[in-house]
């Protein structure tokens, strides 16, 4: 109850303390080593598709969209951003930190069946990207 009346009588002081407090505050913050921050990147996965001879419009409208439909649905899935260019196309997924990239379509004997739209063949290729694990 003192420290109410003290805070009350003298609003300067009590005003002056409380900005030494949020300006050491601060100063801790901005010196603490990185090492106690660790960076942490995303999983993703890019799945290219390649077309010879095919427009960006040809590989938008008749692989990229039908692609798009089937992996809207995977669990997870926080960003997917695709590109498409003369004889290929490329969907990159990005995932909540701490998912398991290794989906079942990532070849899987049932991937072709379950995901059509992604199957194995010489012109799609997966790159998958795991986060990267950093210990304190």
């Amino acid at each position: 109850m003192e420290l109410v009346q003290l805070s009350i009588r003298q609003p300067v002081s009590t005003f002056s303390a409380v900005i030494m407090i949020i300006l050491f505050g601060v100063i801790g913050l901005n010196r603490l080593p990185v090492q106690l921050t660790p960076d942490v990147e995303a999983p993703k996965i890019s799945v290219r598709t390649n077309w010879a001879g095919a427009t960006p419009y040809e590989i938008e409208k008749e692989i990229i969209e039908e692609q798009e439909d089937v992996l809207k649905s995977v669990s997870s899935l926080t960003v997917m951003e695709s590109s498409s260019f003369n004889d290929y196309g490329t969907i990159s997924l990005t995932f909540k930190v701490g998912t398991d990239t290794m989906m079942p379509w990532c070849g899987s004997p049932t991937s072709s069946t379950k995901y059509p739209a992604i199957r194995k063949t010489p012109g799609n290729r997966l790159s998958i990207h795991p986060a990267r694990k950093t210990h304190r």
